[in-house]
């Protein structure tokens, strides 16, 4: 076999070994998934630096990738990968907590102080949509999961509005109940635009 036939085996098969989808290991490798289906026909090969990056997803060598025939059985990673998430939602959690822990830790410094000018249960609703963009941050880097970031984008833009209208409400006497109009139109586009992504990553599947 050629090395270029050599590697398209063994990355499909390392693939397939873990449950990987051609897009998924795309993602991993900052790759279009058609590059990575050219590999897998051996219609191109990675360059070292690429062929390393898979080796490391994989847990294993190059020299595996380059190897015609092995001594062991692929190494499956996919227990790994579900600690790795696990471990990242874990931190995403305890992000969202630590927000609350400080809207709480304020909340009771204005209390102690006894501040009559500002309701310090505000600070409880101005933590609504700063605890879902720490959420919508670690998803647009990790899970990029576009029902959690369609949610979060949904929590923080009505959580600004009932932050903004309460405000005005009990610090101006302003009843900005409008605000709630424009919160429909975004809320449409936040809607439209996950359904187009949603549509876009299906025919990049097919």
């Amino acid at each position: 076999m050629e090395l270029r036939e050599i590697v398209a085996k063994n990355i499909s098969e390392l693939r397939t070994a873990n449950k990987m989808t051609q897009i998924y290991l795309a993602e991993r490798l900052n790759y279009s998934d058609k590059a990575v289906s050219k590999w897998e026909r051996a219609e191109a090969i990675p360059d070292v630096t690429v062929l390393k990056e898979i080796a490391d997803i994989f847990s294993v060598s190059v020299d595996y990738l380059l190897e015609a025939e092995h001594n062991a059985p692929p190494v499956t990673t996919a227990k790994a990968e579900r600690i790795h998430k696990a471990n990242q939602s874990l931190f995403t959690a305890f992000s969202i907590v630590e927000v609350w822990f400080i809207a709480a830790a304020i909340f009771a410094m204005l209390m102690f102080r006894g501040i009559d000018t500002f309701p310090a249960w505000l600070v409880f609703i101005y933590a609504i949509p700063a605890g879902a963009a720490t959420m919508g941050g670690f998803n647009l880097f990790w899970q990029k999961s576009i029902l959690i970031g369609a949610a979060s984008l949904s929590v923080i833009g009505w959580g600004i509005i009932l932050s903004i209208y309460l405000s005005m409400l009990l610090l101006t006497g302003l009843n900005l109940w409008a605000l709630f109009i424009v919160g429909a139109p975004m809320q449409a586009i936040i809607v439209l635009f996950s359904v187009l992504i949603y549509l876009k990553k299906k025919g990049a599947k097919k």
